[in-house]
């Protein structure tokens, strides 16, 4: 049951990003997350929200690590959500998050990348 990553779509009116959200397929859900850092390094959190094929919310997290880097938080957040979609049970899922870094990385992972190697070792604790 692999989830499908996807990158939030954006789109600027009158110099304001929008964000355009679809939910899920019918019998899916769907993890939005995000972090972010006040500086980078800075003060960290980051939160999301699980939603079905009707947008209602299933779950709803957040959190902070402290000081850390924004790339740091956005990993967080979709650890997080990761480790509530396996406890909870959230399949099958698709993830969406604005960070491209690691949208990017987790993609590789999912396609065999050579640091797939590495993901044998995650474990969700």
């Amino acid at each position: 049951m692999n989830p499908h990553i996807i990158n939030k779509k954006k789109t600027t009116v009158q110099g304001k990003e929008l964000s355009h959200w679809t939910p899920p397929p019918f019998n899916m859900f769907q993890l939005n997350f995000d972090g972010a850092s006040k500086g980078n390094p800075g003060k960290v959190g980051y939160g999301g929200v699980f939603r079905d094929h009707e947008s209602n919310p299933q779950c709803i997290f957040m959190g902070s690590i402290g000081w850390d880097t924004n790339n740091s938080a956005e990993l967080e957040g979709l650890w997080r959500g990761l480790k509530i979609a396996h406890e909870k049970s959230f399949f099958p899922l698709i993830i969406e998050g604005d960070s491209l870094i690691i949208i990017r990385m987790i993609t590789k992972l999912m396609n065999g990348s050579p640091i797939h190697k590495v993901s044998n070792s995650w474990r969700m604790a």
